[in-house]
């Protein structure tokens, strides 16, 4: 009786062990040479923008099956200026690639200005949170 009770736990142990490897994803994908810049080649990186500056954050996506998705999520953290909330979601992009060169870039509204203050823009690949970049706007 014992016997049957172990050969039944060991088969549910390795069930289980099954489902969860059926379960996982994992993805050789990373990011290199990620910066923000004052141009899409990022030739001219920066932490700190002029109120009517695009902003633009420039790297390589490496090691990445062609439908990697690579999202960037851009926030006012704390700004002056308007009203808004702390860790505002101004704007979200996704591009759909494989191993490659990307830039994000972010436009200020026709006839504005960027507030000054704290931003930030979090990098994702295929939904999980990889790198967040910190800038300010004087």
């Amino acid at each position: 009786m014992k016997r049957k009770m172990l050969a039944v736990l060991v088969l549910v142990m390795a069930m289980m062990v099954l489902l969860e490897a059926c379960s996982f994803s994992a993805t050789t994908a990373h990011l290199k040479n990620v910066t923000l810049a004052k141009d899409k080649d990022g030739k001219t990186p920066t932490t700190v923008f002029g109120q009517n500056d695009t902003f633009y954050c420039v790297g390589s996506l490496a090691n990445a099956p062609d439908d990697t998705e690579l999202t960037a999520k851009w926030y006012a953290v704390k700004v002056t200026g308007i009203e808004i909330e702390p860790n505002h979601l101004i704007a979200e992009r996704t591009l759909k690639s494989g191993t490659s060169g990307f830039y994000f870039s972010l436009v200020h509204n026709q006839g504005s200005i960027w507030p000054k203050g704290d931003y930030k823009v979090d990098l994702y690949i295929d939904g999980k949170l990889i790198q967040t970049l910190n800038f300010k706007v004087q």
